[in-house]
């Protein structure tokens, strides 16, 4: 009986946690989808963090932007 009680509450614990992990799935679906537009889009990072992943300097950044090589900043209006 014991185990019953045991197998139960796991059950329950596992369906909470399922009902929490599709709150989250369906919140970061939504959030990926820009209102206006109906674009997907990425996540959006400070310049220096996008220079730390990307394996470079904020500068050379800028310069690839300026020169055309990745597309301009994000207007601020524009940030989530």
């Amino acid at each position: 009986m014991a185990d019953s009680v045991l197998r139960d509450s796991d059950d329950d614990q596992v369906g909470l946690l399922y009902a929490k992990a599709m709150a989250v799935m369906a919140r970061l679906r939504e959030d990926a989808i820009n209102r206006e537009t109906g674009q997907k889009e990425g996540p959006i990072y400070p310049i220096s963090r996008a220079a730390e992943l990307a394996g470079c300097t904020a500068a050379d950044i800028r310069a690839a932007e300026a020169a055309g090589r990745l597309p301009g900043a994000i207007p601020r209006s524009r940030r989530r």
